[in-house]
């Protein structure tokens, strides 16, 4: 498995393809760790049919494991300029927006297209609703593999 997929880098990569997909939304790590669980998770929440990552079990399939990353993601991506912190929360820069819609390898297609599912989720739902609805179906999918 290549060391890029869940790095820095790619997760800076996959929130930059959630703000571009609307520009006029700021987002808050939580809500970008919601969404981009959502996306790569969707089957474990019954959004989609298969989950983008596989049906490997692992902490990163829960919230709390991720909001941690996506900061940190975030911090890598605002040194480069592509994302920057408003009073509203995060956006995607002008250059980050540039990046994103050259992004269109098979990979970034499909998470594109999860991404219209779990954004259609979360902007239905409160914050607290996404994370009572993650947290009750996410220990479940761990107990079920073991």
């Amino acid at each position: 498995m290549s060391k890029l997929l869940n790095s820095h880098m790619d997760l800076a990569i996959r929130c930059l393809l959630i703000l571009s997909a609307a520009p006029d939304t700021a987002r808050s790590i939580t809500e970008l760790a919601a969404i981009d669980l959502l996306a790569t998770r969707g089957a474990d929440f019954g959004l989609m049919h298969t989950n983008l990552h596989g049906d490997l079990r692992t902490e990163l399939g829960r919230l709390s494991g991720r909001d941690p990353r996506v900061r940190t993601a975030i911090q890598w991506s605002q040194l480069r300029g592509l994302t920057t912190r408003t009073v509203h929360g995060i956006q995607a820069t002008e250059k980050g927006f540039d990046l994103a819609a050259k992004l269109d390898s098979p990979y970034y297609q499909q998470y594109r297209k999860a991404l219209i599912f779990a954004l259609d989720y979360v902007d239905r739902h409160t914050l607290d609703q996404v994370r009572a609805m993650i947290h009750a179906v996410a220990p479940r999918a761990f107990e079920e593999e073991q």
